[in-house]
């Protein structure tokens, strides 16, 4: 069911981290995708640990990338980039605040795409 190494300890029981649990509940339950924010609260071993649970065609929504700061890098380490959806809505909405320009917003998608995109080509010639 679960690797021994992905049990927590919590005085004297061993638990299953809740993030975990989902992510193969979702799976089992044959559910197309998952959410992992791109904030950096959520660490590469922790992603790697669930990614172990999810299928070869798991999607993950990525929320997180713009004004909250997040970077694609780390799950396009671990995930294949086909298969994760990075989401940048303040970012691209308000990219200079609420009073943000057409031409501010074009330069905001332009930004976030070419930051995607290069992350994503570092990580195939690595």
């Amino acid at each position: 069911m679960f690797d021994e190494d992905d049990l927590v300890s919590i005085k004297g029981k061993y638990h299953v981290p809740l993030y975990l649990y989902l992510m193969m509940e979702s799976t089992k339950h044959g559910a197309t995708g998952v959410v992992i924010g791109a904030t950096g609260h959520i660490t590469e071993k922790e992603i790697r640990q669930a990614k172990k649970y999810a299928s070869e065609e798991t999607l993950v929504l990525s929320p997180g990338m713009g004004k909250q700061g997040g970077e694609a890098g780390t799950l396009q380490r671990v995930f294949p980039p086909k298969n994760i959806i990075f989401s940048v809505s303040r970012g691209l909405m308000f990219p200079q605040g609420r009073h943000s320009s057409p031409q501010e917003q074009n330069e905001a998608a332009v930004f976030y795409k070419n930051l995607i995109n290069n992350t994503n080509i570092k990580r195939k010639s690595a």
